[in-house]
């Protein structure tokens, strides 16, 4: 295995662009194997919300060590960055040292701290196939994971930078990465393709039908919930319900009530093998009061909020009492597909 410093994730350098100038974003997940979940505490009066610790981000980190197969030691990793606020944010440059031209790209590779434990799994991919769906991504891809559109192939010893974001966000920076799948197609057609056994990828939330409706008592607000979200597999033509469990927090009308609409909820399968699976996913729920300030500061998140990897909601009141607003890793997700896609 070849060992190099990058980061990245399935988006387009615009998606990046947009987040790096609002980096009041964090987000987090768990894969196959969930990680271990807070103490259980179904009455707990949830902790007073602490002053942002002045947009510092939960993790930051520049040349990572990865791994990645020798057939492709031509691909070669100049630099990298990563930062972690309410989303995860990467940006990676290659150069292409292969003799023909770079038509489509995409790694799926795990974060890992530096003991070796998995943080979570990650993609980034690109194309410079304008017209039709590129193939290969259809079949081993989720579609929830963009795809960042080349103008054109990239030629022989150039370099091309990609930045991506997750859903996920964590406090525990990446010491390397190990690529678990990596897919080359060059412009006259040949391909290079390599995959682990297991490779694998989480479950994240796909689209949120509309606002969630509720009504609370004023003095009942803030609070906050963990919660863990199982997604089951497909069963053929048949998609079963989210299951959706509290991990943290006060159990009562108001969680119910919350419970329920996410059970509406549209969740991306978990992979395994480019295969659908079931899997958990881990998020961190905020409902907001109607006297908290709006602004970048409501989306902060303190690295004591984040013991795990997880996906961070915060539910903000409409001017329409009882209507709230979704937003996930700091973006509305209210009628809308996952970050990833916007």
């Amino acid at each position: 295995m070849h060992r190099a410093g990058w980061f990245g994730r399935g988006a387009g350098g615009a998606a990046l662009t947009a987040l790096l100038l609002t980096t009041a974003l964090p987000a987090a997940v768990q894969h196959n194997s969930t990680p271990a979940a807070p103490e259980k505490k179904s009455d707990s009066k949830p902790a007073a919300k602490k002053d942002p610790p002045s947009a510092a981000p939960l993790c930051q980190s520049k040349d990572v060590t990865v791994e990645l197969p020798r057939d492709f030691l031509q691909l070669l990793v100049l630099n990298n960055s990563f930062i972690a606020r309410i989303n995860s944010v990467g940006v990676i440059t290659f150069q292409n040292f292969f003799p023909q031209a770079i038509q489509e790209f995409a790694v799926v590779a795990e974060y890992e701290d530096a003991a070796g434990k998995l943080i979570y799994p990650g993609v980034f991919a690109a194309s410079a196939t304008q017209t039709t769906t590129p193939t290969w991504f259809a079949t081993y891809l989720p579609s929830q994971y963009e795809i960042a559109q080349w103008k054109q192939p990239i030629a022989p010893r150039a370099t091309f930078t990609l930045g991506a974001t997750s859903g996920i966000t964590t406090a525990a920076c990446p010491a390397q990465m190990n690529v678990t799948l990596i897919h080359l197609e060059f412009a006259d057609g040949k391909e290079m393709n390599y995959s682990t056994p297991g490779w694998q990828l989480p479950a994240q939330p796909e689209q949120i039908p509309g606002d969630l409706e509720f009504v609370s008592a004023g003095e009942a607000l803030p609070q906050q919930f963990v919660v863990k979200v199982h997604v089951p597999a497909p069963l053929g033509p048949i998609i079963p319900p989210p299951q959706v469990e509290l991990v943290e927090g006060r159990n009562g009308p108001l969680f119910e009530r919350i419970r329920d609409q996410m059970q509406e909820w549209r969740f991306w399968f978990a992979m395994r093998n480019g295969m659908s699976v079931e899997g958990d996913e881990t998020f961190l729920i905020r409902v907001h009061s109607p006297k908290e300030h709006a602004g970048p500061q409501m989306f902060w998140v303190a690295p004591d909020e984040v013991p795990q990897p997880m996906g961070i909601i915060d539910l903000v009141p409409r001017a329409v009492a009882g209507t709230w607003t979704v937003y996930y890793g700091g973006f509305d997700l209210t009628g809308n597909a996952v970050p990833q896609m916007q």
